[in-house]
């Protein structure tokens, strides 16, 4: 059995749930790790069930890694879009390095390794953005649909 990866990015949806702590309208602040200049795959549900539907009887999406994204933004882009999508101000809260970050977030005396979705298609496509966690250690925001043929 096949299965196929549907990389679809960081789902749109879930920007305003408090687990993220990204977007606070009482406080009216957009709140980041890192320096907001990183791009990264934003998607909607809605897109990302259109797209899997579409590679799930695709023959030659078989055993492979499909990627998506409804849209390639910063996280300082992504700040001025729902600013300008909601019409109201937002204060940038830089929150620290992505390195603060991941000591926050990994127990003392882990650490990210690279590793691939799929590293065959990976490899083969030639794609940087196939590694879930890049070789510089920043972590990629993806969500995988997996498809098994």
């Amino acid at each position: 059995m096949a299965t196929t990866s549907v990389l679809c990015g960081a789902f749109l949806e879930v920007l305003n749930m408090p687990f993220y702590q990204w977007v606070d309208w009482e406080t009216g602040t957009f709140s980041y790790w890192g320096d907001g200049d990183r791009p990264v795959d934003f998607s909607t549900y809605a897109d990302t069930a259109e797209w899997t539907v579409e590679a799930a009887p695709d023959p030659s999406a078989a055993g492979r890694t499909v990627r998506v994204a409804g849209d390639v933004l910063t996280l300082k882009e992504l700040h001025q879009a729902m600013e300008r999508g909601s019409g109201r101000r937002l204060e940038a809260r830089r929150l620290g390095s992505t390195d603060d970050q991941r000591r926050r977030v990994l127990p003392a005396g882990h650490e990210l390794t690279p590793r691939r979705a799929n590293q065959e298609s990976a490899a083969a496509e030639d794609d940087p953005r196939g590694a879930l966690v890049r070789s510089d250690g920043s972590a990629e925001m993806t969500t995988s649909v997996l498809l098994a043929a």
